[in-house]
């Protein structure tokens, strides 16, 4: 038996629905499926699923029952194209929901029907989806199947209106609704008002809120921001206008402010309030009420402020007792203040002024009194302290004028300013005209650098040529070249001075001028000085005049680098030799480096072995297979000979092992680790594969300009004999991954793979070269790789029988 469709009613309960059964409990094995049509998941990002159905009670088949079970499954199977075919029924295709039970009950007699009701949900991601039910031995019945999905419904709150929002995959997602103002209101703050939709389909957490524009109230609802003034002032006769208007404020029903109101602050609380003194608000929905003809408020003051003027009255207005209440009696005496008073010179030379005044008489009413100075004849270069831009307001009375030019009539303004003045017509001023002394006639010369810094020079100067002048003091004025106008002085009595935190690859003009009794004299010729971060290069007054400081001493410290290099290499060599002349014969016998062999001599004169090898000087010296043999003449017995021969022998391995551990190039003390790397480069590798002369000036200009990287030293490790007893015998490793894995190099596995080198013997004949063919780029991974590998070397030759020929 499979699925069968029939009806279900209840007329007691008005149900007349369309079900599927299924009850194949006298079979065994049962696999029974029924699949949904595709359902489109729209814009749902998580879909929930209500089942109602009714199951029988296992008990209602005593002994006839093979495979009764009192549940089924739900599973879903997720599909971006809808197709007329069935989707495939097998069971890994689907992904299971639940394994559903009758939780409200089962029936066990035929009129006592009990219906269950399960709801289900799923994440979905793609266009739509199949539900399909399996049943393996259960005798139910599906009476309704829903599928929807759950939204936040569209709410007004706090003034702003937020849409349906669909709640997020998960059932713990929250998403985040962005609401807008409703009409004639405005954010409260930056951001928009945000609610937050939970997966219950529920709002929570309100972040923000709209505030009514100003003149606007909200509604008792807090819905929305009416213009309900405006609407209902075009159908009202004049006589209810002014009614209106009598009672707007203590009865606030306007949810727009009237005439004669205003509201200072959007959604204020305290409603519509009457206009301060000596001011009016003619229209309806205001948020600042005017000032009358002749009477200023200054913008930063508050919007409740009266409105003030000069001249002195009491206060008189037309406006209801009511309006004016909370300001009756005052007077009000403020407005721009009168000019400054006794402006005098207080020094004066050939480039500075000094002037002061006494603050006006009248100050307006206001405590915010500030000057501002005005010079027509001034050009930009011209400073004002305390006044760094000129026209900018300052509340001092005293400013120093500087940078201004001799034998030069100046007519300089000052201003008296308050919170009110630029509301006012009125400019109240106060002026004199100043005429610069004369230049003296003395100049310094000689402007030169005497210390050098990264960021900082030591400038001197020459004192002008003349014996019957007493300098004071000296100015210097320095620059970036190009902004001469944003100039930075320095006052000094020495011929000298230093300069400190200067930017680094940046040109610095400098000017010096002196000053006697008589005043200041003429300032230098600019002078030009490029800052390079390592030596100052003096370009003088003449920028096409350049002298090239870091060349010439780059190049001799190439020079003087090479030269010890040299040196080094030669004597390291010597006292190599004759460390090796120290050891005992067995250990370090004469080594001939000649064309393509090396003789080792023993005690026995008679006994010679010889090496086919290439023996130039490289790190590591590849000793090839040995040939043996005896001089057959200088012994009778030959047996005599082999005794003799077995018993002197010297081991080729530790011949070989001794020349690589104990005749490397150490660093000298205290050498940079890199400097150290650029020797041995140039003495342990081929010939053809040694860094050139340009390389090599390269590399040591790059360190010169790079100190940071000579910081590190040598430290000279003594080098381990791969045959002492201590040393890792890696005979005994029998893979390749073995072997990087006790160097832990195993992260170059799959290297050696794909380069087919799969035995320790192959490993063994590995050059530099290769190493830089198999990808290895880093050096001290390279390094490591090949003292393993030189070590591999000498213990598998020790391995080695050595033959030998009679």
């Amino acid at each position: 038996m499979r699925w069968v469709e029939e009806s279900f009613t209840n007329f007691d309960k008005g149900i007349n629905w369309r079900s599927y059964v299924v009850c194949d409990v006298a079979y065994s094995d049962v696999n029974n499926w029924l699949w949904t049509p595709f359902i489109e998941r729209g814009p749902a990002q998580r879909i929930y699923i209500e089942i109602k159905f009714s199951m029988r009670d296992c008990a209602l088949f005593p002994g006839t029952a093979l495979s009764c079970k009192e549940t089924f499954s739900l599973l879903y199977y997720e599909f971006d194209v809808a197709t007329h075919e069935p989707p495939p029924w097998q069971p890994e295709s689907y992904t299971l929901v639940d394994r559903i039970a009758a939780d409200e009950g089962r029936f066990t007699q035929t009129g006592d029907v009990i219906i269950n009701t399960e709801v289900r949900s799923i994440p979905v991601t793609k266009k739509g989806v199949y539900f399909a039910f399996r049943d393996q031995g259960a005798c139910i019945s599906l009476l309704a199947i829903r599928v929807f999905y759950i939204a936040c419904p569209e709410i007004v709150a706090g003034l702003a209106r937020f849409p349906e929002t669909l709640t997020g995959p998960d059932l713990t997602s929250i998403e985040t609704a962005a609401g807008q103002c409703a009409a004639h209101a405005q954010n409260s703050g930056p951001e928009p008002p945000h609610y937050l939709c939970k997966a219950d389909g529920t709002w929570y957490f309100l972040t923000g809120e709209c505030l009514c524009q100003p003149g606007y109230e909200p509604d008792d609802t807090m819905q929305s921001c009416k213009d309900s003034w405006g609407e209902e002032s075009m159908q009202m006769p004049p006589s209810i206008i002014i009614l209106a208007l009598s009672l707007s404020h203590s009865h606030e029903t306007w949810c727009q402010c009237p005439p004669g109101r205003y509201q200072p602050q959007p959604g204020g609380k305290k409603g519509c309030l009457p206009c301060p003194p000596h001011s009016f608000a003619p229209h309806a929905g205001l948020s600042e009420c005017r000032c009358d003809p002749g009477y200023f408020r200054a913008p930063q003051d508050p919007k409740e402020t009266p409105c003030t003027r000069q001249s002195s009255f009491p206060f008189h207005s037309s406006r209801s007792h009511q309006e004016r209440a909370p300001f009756k009696n005052y007077e009000f005496f403020s407005g721009p203040p009168s000019a400054p008073q006794n402006l005098t010179v207080n020094f004066v030379d050939q480039s500075t002024v000094i002037l002061s005044w006494n603050p006006p008489y009248n100050t307006g009413g206001r405590t915010d009194i500030r000057y501002r100075m005005e010079c027509d004849t001034c050009d930009e270069s011209v400073t004002y302290l305390p006044a760094p831009a000129g026209r900018e307001s300052f509340n001092e009375t005293k400013v120093t004028i500087s940078r201004l030019r001799p034998v030069t009539k100046y007519r300089f303004q000052v201003y008296s300013e308050n919170g009110v003045s630029d509301q006012s017509d009125e400019s109240n001023y106060v002026h004199i005209t100043v005429t610069t002394e004369a230049q003296v006639s003395l100049m310094v010369s000689n402007v030169r650098v005497v210390d050098v810094k990264s960021t900082e020079i030591v400038l001197a100067w020459d004192a002008p040529n003349d014996p019957f002048t007493d300098i004071e003091m000296y100015e210097v004025r320095y620059f970036v070249k190009g902004q001469e106008g944003n100039a930075s002085t320095v006052l000094t009595k020495k011929d000298e001075n230093p300069f400190p935190n200067l930017e680094q690859r940046t040109e610095y003009g400098f000017q010096v001028r002196a000053k006697t009794d008589q005043g200041w004299g003429e300032f230098s010729t600019p002078a030009v000085y490029r800052m390079t971060g390592h030596v100052l290069a003096f370009v003088g007054d003449d920028e096409n005049k350049e002298v090239h400081i870091i060349a010439g001493v780059t190049v001799a410290v190439v020079l003087l680098l090479l030269f010890l290099l040299l040196a080094a290499f030669f004597i390291i060599r010597s006292r190599g030799n004759e460390e090796c002349r120290k050891k005992q014969p067995s250990d370090c016998d004469t080594l001939e480096y000649r064309n393509g062999e090396v003789l080792s001599r023993v005690d026995n004169p008679q006994i010679v072995t010889t090496h086919t090898t290439n023996m130039t000087t490289p790190l590591f010296t590849q000793v090839g297979p040995p040939r043996t043999y005896v001089d057959p003449h200088t012994y009778e017995d030959p047996n005599q000979a082999v005794k003799e021969f077995a018993r002197r022998e010297v081991s080729l391995p530790s011949l070989n092992a001794n020349h690589q551990g104990k005749c490397k190039l150490p660093a000298p003390m205290d050498c940079p680790e890199a400097l150290h790397q650029l020797m041995l480069d140039c003495w342990q590798k081929e010939r053809t594969h040694r860094p050139t002369f340009g390389s090599i000036v390269q590399t040591l200009d790059r360190l010169i300009r790079c100190p940071d990287t000579l910081r590190k030293l040598t430290q000279n490790r003594p080098n381990q004999n791969p045959l002492a007893p201590d040393a890792p015998d890696l005979t005994r490793l029998s893979s390749v991954a073995e072997w990087l894995t006790s160097v832990k190099m195993s992260r170059y596995l799959e290297n050696f793979e794909r380069a087919g080198i799969d035995s320790l013997e192959h490993v063994a004949r590995l050059t530099l070269q290769d190493l830089q063919v198999l990808g290895i780029s880093l050096v001290g991974h390279q390094k490591k790789i090949m003292n393993s590998i030189q070590t591999m070397r000498a213990q598998m030759s020790l391995n080695i029988s050595d033959g030998f020929l009679v």
